[in-house]
């Protein structure tokens, strides 16, 4: 299930992704399958490996799981999987 998604993320806190620090903020997502790549404006400003991973219920409402200062997971309201990065 390699297709790619795009999505606006708000994060609330600083969090790093793919060792890049950010700062709390507007991005912009995009998921390919493999990888996630943020951007601010029409500049990308962290990447980070990354698949779906299938969940046994639909997620409730869009989240960022952040573990240990790291964006860890992303779910996305409505769907029957998150993005598990890596």
């Amino acid at each position: 299930m390699a297709d790619t998604f795009s999505k606006s993320l708000t994060l609330y806190n600083p969090a790093k992704l793919g060792g890049t620090e950010l700062k709390a903020g507007d991005y912009w997502m995009v998921f390919d399958g493999a990888k996630v790549t943020l951007t601010k404006g029409k500049k990308v400003v962290a990447e980070a490996k990354g698949e779906w991973v299938g969940v046994k219920s639909k997620v409730e409402g869009d989240s960022i799981i952040i573990d240990n200062g790291a964006i860890s997971e992303i779910r996305i309201g409505g769907r029957k999987r998150v993005i598990k990065v890596h």
